[in-house]
């Protein structure tokens, strides 16, 4: 897909600099060999095709040889690796993620974005290891794992925590919001109002 939103690749372009996108590299099936020592120092890498989503293509490796055999065996031509989170926030010993609802409106050539404070936690379904790097220990996501209220999580972290997580969430929708407008990826025909509801997974 050509959308930004879609396409890893250039979502990576537009996102890439700052500092909630963990470094990341892109590459092709071409020049994937230049990247044999990213894994050193025990690196981890998730490694994402360009244009796939809910999970297909996706793995986790920690060194080349698993690396090549994986991109050779799927068939995309464009990929995204980014430097896995090894010591993420854990809701009991499980790895999850957050999803708020972003609503963007295009009225009148300006942009507007609410976030729903409403959002859901999804967790892993086996408690967050470095031993192995399956999908059940460390992939997250609503159709394969267990889905939870985000009051959960403040029962669990605190409010204080929530809060200092919610603003940073907002930062991101603002970043991104702002960066995918100036790319021209919100147009509307003759600039009538426009709107699209997101779900952002951070």
């Amino acid at each position: 897909s050509d959308n930004c939103m879609n396409n890893k690749v250039k979502l990576n372009k537009i996102l890439g600099n700052y500092d909630f996108i963990p470094k990341s590299f892109t590459c092709n099936k071409k020049n994937y060999t230049h990247y044999k020592n990213i894994f050193n120092n025990n690196k981890v890498y998730i490694i994402k095709p360009e244009s796939e989503f809910a999970r297909r293509g996706m793995v986790i490796v920690n060194n080349f040889n698993d690396l090549e055999k994986h991109i050779k065996s799927y068939n995309s031509q464009n990929w995204v690796f980014q430097q896995y989170i090894t010591n993420p926030l854990l809701y009991k010993n499980k790895k999850f993620h957050l999803r708020p609802y972003i609503l963007v409106i295009k009225k009148n050539n300006r942009i507007y974005a609410y976030v729903h404070k409403i959002c859901f936690m999804y967790l892993a379904n086996k408690d967050f290891t470095l031993k192995n790097f399956d999908f059940d220990h460390h992939m997250t996501g609503a159709k394969y794992c267990n889905v939870h209220d985000y009051k959960d999580f403040i029962n669990y972290f605190g409010q204080d925590k929530f809060n200092f997580v919610w603003k940073q969430i907002k930062n991101i929708v603002n970043v991104s919001v702002s960066q995918f407008n100036t790319f021209k990826y919100f147009n509307s025909p003759n600039n009538k109002t426009a709107f699209h509801l997101f779900a952002y997974d951070i």
